[in-house]
Parts: C-alpha cells; sequence; structure tokens
C-alpha cells in the first residue's frame, strides 16, 4: 500500500516558512515586581539540608583545597594587570609543558577574567572556579604576520589584554612596536 506524503511536506514547509519569515517583535510595556529579602532568619528547610549534607560537604572540601599561594595581590588593570599577567604566563608556560611544542605567544580575552583581586596568601581551587568559571578551551593556533597584527589590533582596540611572549605598544588604538617569535603558534584561551 502506498501512502501520500506530499500533504505532510506542503503543511510542513508552509510552516517553516510561515515561522521563517515572521518578523513580529514582541516587548513587555510594563515590568510589576515586588522584592523579598531573604535572609537567615527565614524558616529552613531541615530535611532538604540533611539531604544536601553529604554533597555541601564533599564540593567545600574540594573548593577549600589550597592549590597555591599568591605571596602578593594580583589585580585585573588593563592594559596589564598583575593578575592577568599571572594567568596568560601560566598558560604560557603549561602549553610547552602539556603540548610539547614551542609557543611564541599566549593571551587571554581580559573580560574571561572574572575577578578583580586574587588577595594575597592562599589560593583555593574555589577561587580559581571564581577567577575562570567557564569550561575554557587551550588552543594552539598558528597565524600569520598579517592575522595576528590584526587580532593584536583588536586587542588593543579593547583597551589591550594579557599577553605573554609578545611586546608592543598601544598607539591610537592600534598595536605599534610589536616583537613576538618567528613561527607564529599562538596559544589562546577560548571559552565557548
Amino acid at each position: 500500500m502506498r501512502r501520500n506524503y506530499s500533504l505532510r511536506i506542503f503543511a510542513a514547509l508552509l510552516l517553516l516558512i510561515t515561522v521563517f519569515s515572521c518578523n513580529t517583535v514582541y516587548q513587555s510595556q510594563s515590568l510589576q515586581h515586588k522584592s523579598y529579602r531573604i535572609g537567615v532568619s527565614q524558616v529552613k528547610d531541615t530535611a532538604t539540608q540533611q539531604m544536601l549534607h553529604p554533597y555541601t560537604v564533599k564540593v567545600n572540601e574540594t573548593m577549600n583545597e589550597v592549590v597555591g599561594v599568591a605571596d602578593m595581590s594580583l589585580d585585573k588593570t588593563q592594559p596589564e594587570g598583575t593578575l592577568g599577567n599571572f594567568m596568560v604566563d601560566a598558560l604560557y608556560t603549561m602549553a610547552a609543558e602539556k603540548y610539547a611544542a614551542k609557543v611564541d605567544a599566549a593571551l587571554v580575552n581580559f573580560g574571561g577574567i572574572r575577578l578583580t583581586q586574587l588577595p594575597a596568601g592562599n589560593v583555593t581551587t574555589g577561587k580559581i572556579f571564581e577567577l575562570m568559571p567557564f569550561d575554557n578551551l587551550l588552543i594552539l593556533q598558528k597565524l600569520d604576520g598579517k592575522v595576528f597584527q590584526q587580532l593584536l589590533d583588536l586587542m588593543a582596540e579593547k583597551g589591550g589584554w594579557p599577553l605573554a611572549g609578545v611586546t608592543m605598544q598601544i598607539k591610537d588604538k592600534k598595536a605599534v612596536n610589536v616583537m613576538v617569535g618567528e613561527s607564529r603558534l599562538i596559544l589562546m584561551l577560548y571559552t565557548p
């Protein structure tokens, strides 16, 4: 027995055309809200707290693990800051170790650094997650000089990003007097 699907196909195509050709934009005309303060004095759900307790203990144990010590306070500033420089230097060093490749330069997107300061003292796993709370990927990329210059100009236009293995000056929102190694293999931190 042969079935006729042409009517179903036509209906599906008509639906797709209607959905993708619709230019209607909806915008709220008013907004009403109430603020509620939630504090320690609120009634606690002890059953939920008891259920979550083993997980809370394990997460806190992991997040409070000391992974390093900052000898001084590290600050996020542009075009250069001690926090961004520390992060990009760590990535630059790790790339040579993990990828067994000579990396000429490394960079980190300034906006991807989510703390304005890492205080002096113990650095915990939790603090690292606060600093970079994303599933970041390290990417090795070989760039020719023209593309690399465009990337540096974009960084300069944005006020500068943390760099390792590169020296440059920013003039009129452009990267000038750029000095970098020869192979143009660049390590980048990418946040999907």
